[in-house]
């Protein structure tokens, strides 16, 4: 396997232990203006569920949180490689701080509608994504790579834990407030916004390299040229694009399984504990990863991830036809617990094969890919919920979903991937370079 970089003036960081305790401090930021976003993100779609009913606009909505990724990641991944990545995380921060209030002005004075709803999410949506970008292309550079499976562990941790607390604070303010005054909610976002920004004014974020030459057609083309020619990932991101093109059904699906009275029959307070026993599935998951490393081979990890999850869906399914909250309960906690198994092990294989010089261009061509089939299965799943019955949906997706995943674990060539190897040859031959 050659590859052949075209970039200039690159200047190597070794992470070390103070990289990886700065790195830790702002995590702890992100943390919390993470657990802001969940609470406003549930407190939205349950507003969009209680006030149309239509699982079109339930669709669109969290559509909304992933398809304008699509649109900004191609872009922003050459941008994180070319600029100053802390300057360019502070101001995406700031932003998205700057559309909540312009949220809460809209409902307090009672002047949104969907449509003005939808363009705002759309436009935090973008600016996540470019967030998400910038935030992943660091963490090479700061974290060690023998610490690289828990730092993605306590990413998974931290993320279990405020989309955990986030539903259940939700539902406890939208008890009190009602959703008439569903505003005051979008306060917590803006103040957690501030909290974060704090942390990261302190922590020194290293440079990786200075402004390439090139043009943004051609470092995006470098990161399409890496993945096709590494062995095992073109084939870890088919496999994800598939799974996103039907698993983006299921969240589609809850709030509303969840709210019929021909399903669950439930309120915001089912519907909260719902996705808190999601949440509480990646939480518990992630903390036994963090800790300990359960799997030597982070390829059948990303495997037996994927099954856990897989069962979730059967088990979602006969909550359905049960009429059963608690087993729907069970079914979003085995679905967050293999999605976190997935995730955790997943991100682990890419950063150990990805160099540091082209972790911005490699995730820039990743990233939109996958999110281009979630928003695409969100899509059509608001549609189908609404011609169809919602069972037998999941029940076929179900089924699709498990072939999928035994037909790439048995005829791909995801199981030959050798991390350490990849990276080591790579990072030799760039440093050559």
């Amino acid at each position: 396997m050659t590859y052949t970089l075209k970039t200039t003036s690159i200047t190597t960081i070794e992470p070390n232990k103070d990289s990886f305790q700065q790195i830790l401090y702002f995590w702890v930021g992100q943390v919390i203006s993470l657990l802001g976003s969940a609470v406003v993100q549930f407190s939205i779609i349950w507003w969009i569920t209680e006030t149309t009913q239509n699982s079109v606009y339930v669709g669109l909505t969290v559509m909304m949180g992933y398809g304008p990724m699509v649109l900004v990641l191609p872009f922003s991944g050459v941008i994180v490689d070319r600029w100053n990545r802390k300057k360019i995380i502070f101001t995406l921060d700031f932003l998205q701080m700057l559309t909540m209030i312009i949220l809460f002005y809209l409902f307090y004075y009672d002047l949104v509608n969907i449509t003005s709803l939808l363009i705002i999410l759309a436009f935090r949506g973008g600016l996540q994504g470019f967030h998400q970008n910038a935030v992943s292309s660091i963490i090479p550079s700061m974290v060690p790579k023998d610490k690289l499976s828990n730092y993605n562990a306590l990413s998974s941790l931290s993320n279990g834990l405020t989309e955990f607390i986030g539903p259940i604070v939700g539902a406890i303010l939208l008890g009190v407030l009602g959703l008439e005054n569903i505003e005051r909610i979008f306060l917590i976002d803006v103040v957690t916004f501030c909290i974060a920004l704090i942390p990261l004014v302190i922590i020194t974020i290293p440079v990786i390299s200075k402004k390439s030459k090139q043009s943004f057609y051609k470092d995006f083309k470098e990161g399409v040229s890496f993945i096709r020619k590494t062995q095992g990932l073109q084939s870890l991101l088919m496999l994800l694009v598939s799974l996103n093109l039907l698993g983006g059904f299921v969240f589609v699906g809850i709030p509303l399984i969840v709210s019929r009275d021909t399903l669950i029959n439930g309120d915001h307070k089912t519907y909260g504990i719902t996705m808190a026993f999601f949440s509480f599935g990646i939480l518990i998951t992630a903390v036994f990863l963090s800790v300990k490393k359960i799997f030597k081979n982070s390829v059948s990890g990303n495997f037996i991830g994927m099954y856990i999850a897989i069962s979730g869906a059967y088990i979602m399914t006969l909550a359905c036809f049960l009429k059963s909250q608690y087993v729907l309960f069970a079914s979003t906690f085995l679905i967050g617990a293999g999605i976190c198994v997935n995730n955790t092990n997943s991100m682990t294989i890419w950063h150990s094969v990805v160099p540091n010089e082209l972790q911005g261009r490699v995730f820039s061509v990743r990233i939109p890919i996958v999110y281009s089939a979630l928003t695409i299965s969100m899509l059509y799943s608001g549609f189908l919920i609404a011609w169809y019955d919602i069972r037998f949906l999941l029940l076929i997706i179900s089924i699709l979903a498990t072939l999928i995943i035994t037909f790439t674990y048995l005829f791909s060539d995801l199981r030959n991937v050798d991390t350490s190897k990849i990276a080591s040859d790579l990072g030799k031959e760039l440093n050559d370079k």
